[in-house]
Parts: C-alpha cells; sequence; structure tokens
C-alpha cells in the first residue's frame, strides 16, 4: 500500500535503537549522580510509514492474519465523522492488501519492543530496576482496514484507538496481575507525582493517581471516563466519547450522535442513538457527559447543551452537583 517497506540498513541505523541508547546514556548519567531521575522516552512509532529491517518482517512473513470482524462494515453507506477517515483505495483493497500492511506494523511494533527490552536490561544489569518504576502506555491505537477500511485515527469514538495498553512496573517481587478499571491518560500526571511524593499544586487535576487502585487501597473508582478530540492538522471535528461500564456514547459537534453498546455490540457496528430501548441510557450518558464538561471547564459545554437540548430539554443549562465524577467516596 505504499507505507511499508524493509529497511535498507542494520537494527543500529533505526529510529527505535537510536532513541533506547539515548535513553541508555542519560541512564548512565544520572546514575552516576546517585540521586532520583525522571525521563520520559517517546519511540513515535509505530506511526506509518512501516520501515523495518529485514529480520522483523521475516517473523510475520507466513503469518495468517484473519479479518476484522468489521471488516465489511459498510464505512461509506454509513453517515458520521469517520467519512473523514476512510482510506482513499478503500473500494479496491482487500483484506490481503491490509493483511500485508499489518505484518509490517506487527514488525514495526515488534522492533520497538525489543528496544524496550534494552533499556530495561540495561536497568537491570546496572541494578537500577529494583529502584525504578516503570510506565508503559501510548498516546492512540490504530483503525488499519477496521470498521470497512479505516485508517490513522481520530473523526470516531471506537475501540480501535481508543482503547490503548497501560502498563505499571513497580520495584519488587509482585506479581502482575491484569484489571479491568477505567483509567485514563490524564492519570498518568498525579500517578508520577504520587509515586514522588509529589503533592499538586493550586491548579486542578483532572486525573487520579493509580497507585491506590494498583495496591487495592481505592475504596471506590470511577465508573466511567471521557476521551477529548479536537481534530489531526488543523482539520477541526470537536468530539467527546464516554465510556460508562459496557456503554459508550459519542458526541459529535458537528453531525449525529453516537451510542453502542459494547456488550451485546462488542465491535461497534449497530449505532443505538435512535433506538427506544436505549433512551433512558442515553439521557444518562448526556448528563454525566456534561456534568463532566461543567466539573472540568469544557469550552465545548454551552455547544453540547444546546444539541442535545433539542432531544432532552432538562439538558439546556444548569449544573449537575448529584454526580460525582472523581469516583472518590
Amino acid at each position: 500500500m505504499g507505507d511499508a517497506g524493509i529497511l535498507d540498513g542494520p537494527l543500529e541505523s533505526t529510529v527505535p535503537y537510536f532513541l533506547a541508547r539515548n535513553t541508555i546514556s542519560m541512564i548512565d548519567s544520572f546514575r552516576s549522580r546517585e540521586k532520583p531521575f525522571f525521563i520520559w522516552h517517546n519511540f513515535w512509532g509505530p506511526h506509518t510509514p512501516y520501515f523495518v529491517p529485514r529480520e522483523f518482517i521475516e517473523m510475520y512473513r507466513d503469518v495468517e492474519i484473519p479479518p476484522w470482524p468489521n471488516f465489511e462494515w459498510e464505512s461509506r453507506n454509513i453517515p458520521g465523522p469517520h467519512l473523514a477517515n476512510i482510506h482513499p483505495r478503500s473500494e479496491e483493497l482487500s483484506w490481503k492488501d491490509w493483511a500485508a500492511t499489518l505484518r509490517y506494523y506487527y514488525a514495526f511494533s515488534t522492533l520497538i519492543d525489543s528496544q524496550i527490552g534494552r533499556v530495561m536490561d540495561h536497568l537491570r544489569e546496572t541494578g537500577v530496576l529494583e529502584s525504578t518504576v516503570v510506565l508503559f502506555t501510548s498516546d492512540h491505537g490504530e483503525t488499519l482496514g477496521s470498521h470497512g477500511g479505516m485508517t490513522d485515527k481520530g473523526w470516531h469514538h471506537w475501540e480501535e484507538t481508543h482503547r490503548i495498553p497501560f502498563v505499571i512496573r513497580r520495584p519488587g517481587d509482585v506479581p502482575g496481575r491484569r484489571m479491568q478499571e477505567l483509567v485514563s491518560l490524564a492519570d498518568v500526571y498525579p500517578t508520577i507525582l504520587d509515586l514522588a511524593g509529589v503533592t499538586p499544586g493550586s491548579e486542578p487535576v483532572h486525573g487520579r493517581s493509580l497507585l491506590p487502585l494498583t495496591e487495592g487501597r481505592a475504596k471506590s473508582w470511577r465508573d466511567m471516563v471521557v476521551t477529548e478530540f479536537h481534530g489531526v492538522m488543523n482539520q477541526g471535528m470537536t468530539q467527546r466519547t464516554l465510556r460508562w461500564g459496557k456503554i459508550k456514547y459519542g458526541y459529535n459537534c458537528c453531525c449525529e450522535d453516537e451510542l453502542y453498546d459494547l456488550e451485546k455490540d462488542p465491535h461497534e457496528m449497530d449505532n443505538r442513538i435512535h433506538d427506544p430501548a436505549y433512551d433512558g441510557i442515553l439521557l444518562e450518558c448526556r448528563k454525566r457527559l456534561a456534568a463532566w464538561m461543567e466539573q472540568t471547564g469544557d469550552r465545548v459545554e454551552q455547544m453540547y447543551r444546546e444539541k442535545v437540548s433539542a432531544r432532552h430539554p432538562e439538558l439546556a443549562g444548569g449544573r449537575e452537583p448529584w454526580l460525582n465524577l472523581s469516583g472518590r467516596p
């Protein structure tokens, strides 16, 4: 598809290798000072173009990749903001074409993973790992042909880009476990402050430290989380995605809103926004989003209220003080 290929050069010539080497150098510099340090490492990838050394693509050369469950979704025949993100050649691309690109995407991800391993090995070999917290996450996922030929990110509310990895490794012999609670990238900042023993300043912090949750000390936790989207490359599109349990509500400023029941429709192909059976759930979602907007000072709150009040006049204005969005008792 023109955005992937084999890199003509050794592993040491790749950007991920260079970035890992730079971080290792920083670790050694800070370690020599015998003081606590903080390093933020951004691999940038696996964004396109997916160019990797031959050894990494060979790992996936003969791997069979099944189609996404929503690959046949009729993306162009269904109205919505996602129309801005359909691959321009989606009609002529078969799953075989997408699978070929996916092999390079997986190879690129594996290349990055190998360099994460280099950094972790260096921390371990120098004796620093057992006094270091490692937090791994991403800014977004990828569509790569899902939902009927989508590409890149944004202009939709789907799990393909919104559900991302979030891993915390603490020092000590602590067994790993998978948690189902809803967390947000907004939680990174207060978590790091908590780890450092620093109290946030007077400015409001919208996230919440994850330490009580991971340590089993949280008496309660949030039951919803909101994602914001404002467009890409000066192409504006204000969206808010509210995930509440297995329900996902998507506010679109320019067109029809979306509502998905992830328990019945895990691949988000059936918009229930006009389904009478979901009227009560939709109202609750809209109340919750309005309350979140008010509590976080969202600048599009009034525009949002004006839109949804056509169907739910009770949301035309006013506060929603009854809802505790923090998850705190």
